[in-house]
């Protein structure tokens, strides 16, 4: 498993693990997405543009802070096509969706061609 880290901005950070997809589900095809490997030779995603998200003012007040886990398809361009939330905080989840469906990947290359993949990303938010 390969993580990477953004750095963190206003009470909250990011990191993310990510998967290999052979073909971008948007299109409905491919397989079940695998863990990157670097000792196997499989693809990771590489962010290269990313937003810190904004810490909801509600969410603040009311003493919530934690982890928001989302999975993001990065298609072979490079864009997210697809968020779901992994683990969620409620108050924090729409937050961090609006976020990362803003990122921008580097395009993974495998065996020489682009692909899409799914990337976990965590979204931490810290009261300071």
């Amino acid at each position: 498993m390969l993580w990477g880290n953004v750095a963190p901005e206003h009470g909250a950070t990011v990191d993310h693990v990510a998967m290999v997809y052979p073909h971008c589900s948007a299109q409905g095809h491919g397989r079940r997405p695998l863990f990157a490997d670097r000792k196997q030779g499989r693809a990771t995603a590489t962010v290269i543009d990313s937003l810190t998200p904004e810490y909801p003012l509600i969410a603040r007040e009311a003493g919530v802070d934690g982890s928001v886990v989302i999975a993001a398809l990065v298609c072979e361009h490079g864009n997210v096509v697809d968020e779901k939330v992994v683990r969620s905080i409620p108050m924090l989840d729409a937050a961090a969706l609006s976020c990362v469906a803003q990122w921008k990947f580097q395009p993974t290359i495998a065996a020489g061609n682009p692909v899409a993949v799914w990337t976990e990303i965590g979204i931490h938010f810290r009261l300071q």
